[in-house]
């Protein structure tokens, strides 16, 4: 698990040849970086981009992605993004709903919620899952 990050959400576009057929290959990569900055996730992934040498590049998108945690328990083939709500009363008894998003590395939607469901069982809170949807990304980097 990985948790209490600011996770920047990086598009790399890139254009290079194939050696096989000579031809012009354009390729999109989204990749999540913690970063404490803009300036420092731009830094970051420009030094990730320099060991994967695919040709010319160009960072299209750089933004903050509202991620809390983020589970990579295994050699899945997606990524699914989880919404979940957790409902807690305020200190005058009403109830107010908190959201939060997780990304899980899993085979399925329906694994994905397992997941979130055994991660989040000891929660005293009432929570609910609200969504699952595919999460497209090439690659993660976290700080060590």
């Amino acid at each position: 698990m990985v948790e209490g990050k600011t996770w920047f959400e990086c598009l790399v576009k890139w254009m290079y040849s194939d050696e096989v057929s000579a031809k012009d290959i354009k390729e999109k990569n989204t990749f999540l970086v913690d970063a404490m900055s803009f300036t420092e996730a731009e830094a970051r992934m420009v030094e990730k981009i320099k060991e994967m040498p695919r040709g010319e590049y160009s960072i299209k998108k750089l933004n903050i992605l509202k991620l809390d945690n983020l589970y990579d328990d295994g050699d899945y083939e997606k990524w699914w993004k989880v919404k979940v709500v957790i409902e807690e009363e305020d200190n005058k008894g009403k109830k107010k709903k908190y959201p939060f998003f997780c990304i899980i590395h899993s085979d399925s939607a329906e694994d994905a919620a397992k997941c979130v469901a055994e991660k989040y069982a000891d929660t005293v809170s009432d929570w609910s899952i609200k969504e699952v949807k595919e999460y497209i990304m090439t690659d993660y980097f976290k700080q060590i």
